[in-house]
């Protein structure tokens, strides 16, 4: 048993238990991580989907928390116990971790054959919250039990549990840090999961290795009587668990909050989320330890209680009015580091973190550990576990709630700054609860009221109006949905050169107009040529190379503005196209893009559906002959599950895809990610090929038979008006000019890839990608034996051998702009055009791409 500490001292906690619990929780959160990705891939990548997975969690932790804090409380050895736990936990634990990662090859196997209800939305949902409840449960219990052993006196209780809060919550952020920064991007998500397991068990064996040298813990208090009976005594019992559930519930949703608004400022990515995770949870840890250092010498709890959470609901406050003016400090910061300050900055992230997210995360910390302490006030030692089980399984409970109900219902329905406003009362509604409890109800009530009064001193578009100002552009329209703000942008000669007078002055003397469809800080799509141009020949190169007659059932994975999609509705043999996002809004916002898209949310053809699209693969079980795929940036978070050898599998067995187009943004990852992408489809598919149509934004294309394009049937194609006219648009008036942008054929990406591994779940390279290292990829980076006209007949070759100097020169005019060499970039755009011929896009790139839009184009 601990050794007491002498009365009015704080209680020295065992520094071989402290790096235990340390390790417990760092083992707990990276599986966590591990779980949302795996689960992501079985119920789908939504909002909807997410916040079932988390609630699931959570939902285990409050059932461990209760069970577990009344076992403990029957237990002799409670040591012993926590060592059972932990053994558990990290056998439990792996056992779902191996079995979530056959989730795929079951679908696989399951086929057509299988009952309808195994690829129901229900099944797969209600399947994922079972499967996380005996490890997370597990994991609930751990805390109670270990504080159970620890306090040997009524005394020992708030400041052990304040300690043992902070070092598991420390353990949290180290794990999450390692798990985003390291281990996932270096071993997989099975090895980390290994390497997680075994932690438990380290732990699980040390900790009995202790409990054998220690004896039964106290079950009575030591002679030092409760505080005496107050006249709300009948309720006592109550109030700390709806504080706790209060508390909770503003915790997790401020902290999905503040996610949302930051995402708006920093590059969405794996690494910045685990960072701004990692700063939140410091911010707990800080709160928890202060709480153990200053417990012994504050009085009156329940009033110190209701200080902490009136100072919780004024910090969010605060954190509001400073996410609002999160564009100023992104500029003030970027400054101050200098190359450092970029977006994908990981000094930028902190700071944001430490300004914005830091302050009340700490208080919150200090919350949790005192409504925790109160709720034992009148209990022995005897029923000390339950007393902590239950308060803290109400404040998962909040937590639960306030994940779902943040991103199902508030945020929807109120905008993001209507949700914080909600987290602010619920903030002030636990400090009034307090203070009844407390005798400080008229003096909290008044700076409750003046706390409210702030939330309405900011305008009401105040957050909205923050997160989508942009220098460049003016807003035509936003829209506040479940998965984040989308924001149609207009960029204008006018809007353009207000921001960089000095150049437009000198340079910019031609009109444009070019919109574009932003998520947060995530370009979906825009209007500007080289955009509409390779999205164009998404659609355009595989019904080009299907069997022309045929009537083909098209699925596109990622609506963007539409431009794929319309382009598709031009080919007179396609029969059906599905379109498939993820995010329901940008179907809404495609009437803003009707120019681009043909107004391809009305065709009578077209189908709109609002899913995950790889579920839709695999759930859906319907037949595609072509599949059309445009998700986010691969580096984005949660994208990486379009791009895995899995992903294809589905698009290949599951829907019977034959022809494969797939966008890649060649030069947003290294030689060696982009390697990976291609090897990914390639181990799936047994002919795949590379076309560069504009700057070196790559379309993939891929099928289960030879892909080699014939200029004969191609200008048949060209005969069909729509077909025609849809491509002269973006400066393809031939089809010689569309062949032109081949870079590499089925053996020359066959030589490209040889030696690289492909992508899976398991380890998705593209998006950890600063652990696959190496150079960005630039146009120079295609192998200089690559044969553009390979496989063609001597015809073909002919007549697209002159346009080939003129798709180089573009290419190279794009890495000069990327390397800042304006005067050469513009040199090289024009060769490209006396090459290629004047046309819409030619004209662009030497009068707009390499001139006043040199420094950043939309």
């Amino acid at each position: 048993m601990s050794e007491a500490a002498p009365a009015g001292t704080t209680p020295r906690l065992d520094p071989r238990l402290a790096a235990l619990f340390v390790l417990s929780g760092a083992s707990g959160l990276v599986f966590e991580v591990i779980w949302v990705r795996q689960l992501g891939n079985w119920v789908g990548h939504s909002t909807v989907a997410v916040s079932l997975v988390v609630a699931a969690f959570l939902t285990g932790l409050l059932i461990g928390s209760y069970f577990g804090g009344r076992s403990a409380d029957r237990c002799p050895r409670p040591l012993m116990r926590y060592a059972q736990l932990e053994a558990l936990t990290g056998l439990a634990a792996l056992a779902v971790s191996l079995a979530l990662t056959r989730t795929h090859a079951l679908s696989m196997a399951l086929g057509g054959s299988a009952p309808a209800w195994l690829f129901s939305q229900w099944f797969r949902q209600v399947s994922a919250f079972l499967v996380l409840l005996p490890p997370t449960a597990l994991m609930g219990a751990t805390l109670p039990t270990l504080v159970r052993h620890v306090a040997s006196r009524r005394a020992d209780v708030a400041p052990s549990l304040g300690r043992l809060y902070a070092l598991n919550t420390l353990g949290a952020a180290l794990g999450c840090g390692f798990a985003g920064y390291y281990a996932l991007g270096h071993f997989g998500l099975r090895n980390t999961a290994i390497g997680a397991s075994l932690g438990n068990l380290a732990v699980a064996l040390l900790a009995a290795q202790r409990a054998g040298h220690e004896g039964p813990v106290a079950a009575s208090v030591e002679g030092e009587p409760g505080p005496a009976a107050t006249p709300v005594e009948g309720l006592g019992r109550a109030q700390p668990g709806l504080i706790a559930a209060l508390s909770g519930a503003s915790a997790i949703g401020c902290e999905l909050l503040w996610f949302r608004g930051l995402h708006a400022f920093v590059k969405s990515s794996t690494y910045a989320f685990s960072l701004l995770l990692v700063v939140y949870l410091a911010g707990l840890v800080l709160g928890g330890w202060r709480f153990a250092r200053v417990v012994g010498r504050r009085r009156e709890g329940w009033r110190w209680l209701a200080e902490l959470q009136l100072l919780v609901a004024a910090a969010t406050l605060g954190s509001v009015a400073l996410l609002g003016r999160a564009g100023t400090l992104v500029a003030l910061f970027g400054r101050a580091l200098g190359a450092h300050g970029d977006t994908d900055s990981d000094l930028l992230h902190a700071l944001l973190g430490l300004v914005i997210v830091a302050p009340p995360a700490t208080l919150m910390g200090m919350s949790y550990p005192l409504v925790s302490s109160l709720a034992t006030e009148r209990r022995s030692l005897g029923s000390l576990g339950a007393a902590l089980g239950s308060v803290g399984a109400l404040n998962t409970l909040g937590g639960a709630l306030g994940s779902v109900l943040t991103t199902l219902v508030l945020v929807p329905r109120l905008g993001l700054q209507g949700a914080f406003t909600v987290m602010v009362g619920l903030s002030l509604a636990a400090a009034l609860v307090a203070a009844w409890r407390g005798g400080a109800l008229p003096a909290t009530a008044r700076m409750a009221a003046a706390i409210a009064a702030g939330l309405f001193l900011l305008p009401r578009d105040y957050l909205l109006r923050a997160t989508t100002t942009f220098p460049r552009a003016s807003v035509v329209a936003v829209r506040e949905g479940r998965d984040g703000t989308a924001a149609v942008l207009s960029y204008t000669r006018a809007s353009v050169c207000a921001a960089s007078p000095n150049r437009c002055v000198q340079h910019c003397r031609r009109d444009f107009k070019y919109d574009q469809l932003l998520f947060g800080t995530i370009s979906y799509a825009s209007t500007i040529p080289p955009a509409r141009r390779y999205m164009r020949a998404l659609a355009h190169l595989p019904m080009l190379l299907a069997p022309r007659g045929a009537p083909l059932d098209v699925l596109e994975i990622c609506f963007g503005t539409g431009t794929t999609a319309g382009a598709f509705t031009t080919h007179p043999q396609l029969r059906s196209l599905t379109v498939v996002d993820i995010n329901a809004d940008v179907f809404a916002l495609s009437r803003y893009f009707a120019e681009s898209n043909l107004g391809v949310a009305s065709r009578p053809r077209v189908r709109l559906v609002a899913e995950d699209g790889r579920h839709h693969l695999v759930t859906r079980r319907q037949r595609y002959d072509v599949v059309s795929l445009e998700p986010p940036p691969p580096t984005a978070e949660g994208a990486a599950s379009l791009y895995t050898t899995e992903f294809y599998e589905a698009v290949r067995r599951a829907a019977g895809a034959r022809w494969v187009a797939q966008w890649i943004p060649l030069d947003q990852q290294s030689v060696a990610v982009n390697r990976a992408m291609l090897a990914s489809m390639r181990a799936v598919y047994p002919y795949v090929e590379l076309y560069i149509p504009a700057r070196l934004e790559g379309v993939v294309i891929a099928s289960d038979r030879p892909l080699t394009p014939s200029l004969g049937l191609w200008r048949e194609a060209w005969r069909t008006p729509a077909v025609r006219d849809n491509l002269a648009e973006v400066g393809f008036a031939r089809p010689e000019h569309l062949l032109a942008t081949r870079v590499l054929d089925a053996a020359g990406v066959d030589r490209f890839v040889a030696g690289a591994a492909p992508i899976t779940d398991d380890r998705p390279m593209v998006e950890f990608y600063r652990n696959a290292g190496g150079e960005a990829f630039r146009a120079r980076h295609i192998p200089s034996w690559a044969d553009p006209l390979a496989g063609l007949s001597a015809a073909d070759r002919a007549a697209v051998s002159p346009l080939l100097t003129g798709q180089r020169e573009s290419l190279n005019a794009w890495d000069l702009n990327l390397d800042g060499a304006h005067p050469e970039a513009m040199a090289a755009a024009r060769r490209a055009r006396e090459a290629l011929g004047a046309d819409v896009y030619t004209d662009f790139l030497v009068e707009l791409e390499h001139d006043c839009l040199a420094l950043d184009a939309p």
